[in-house]
């Protein structure tokens, strides 16, 4: 039973690390389209939320295919933007509470890693959850990861 907790545990952390490398790629993709929205409009704060809301649709194809192996599905899709508005929300919260007490660059790190982590729990839970493939005698279920 050890091998077999030891090779899910490290297939759990396989999974994690195509996170970080598919959502680094998603950055870049999503800063880009950040950048070139605000050289048109001049306007920060709109230019960021349009960002994220272009790169979203890029994110989720990326990460249900490379990072959890799933084919999009509309419940997937409906799930992830969900997960996507509640990451979003805790980033805005989490850098309005940390302002008064850090510097800017240091509270949009906070948001950033807080966004990250609230992202990455709700697609292994919510969006693509793996099933457990059932043996004789027994039903699927599903598994948090």
């Amino acid at each position: 039973m050890r091998p077999l907790r030891r090779l899910l545990r490290s297939l759990r952390r396989a999974r994690l690390h195509r996170f970080v490398l598919v959502g680094s790629l998603n950055t870049l993709v999503g800063y880009g389209c950040i950048l070139m929205l605000q050289a048109i409009s001049h306007n920060p704060v709109l230019s960021n939320l349009l960002g994220y809301g272009l790169s979203a649709g890029f994110s989720y194809l990326t990460h249900s295919r490379l990072t959890f192996g799933h084919s999009p599905s509309s419940r997937s899709a409906g799930a992830y933007l969900a997960v996507l508005v509640a990451s979003y929300a805790i980033n805005l919260a989490v850098l309005k509470l940390s302002l008064p007490w850090l510097s800017p660059v240091a509270a949009q790190g906070l948001a950033v890693l807080s966004f990250a982590a609230v992202s990455y729990l709700g697609q292994v839970w919510l969006v693509f959850p793996q099933r457990r493939r059932s043996g004789p005698g027994e039903d699927a279920t599903d598994a948090a990861g």
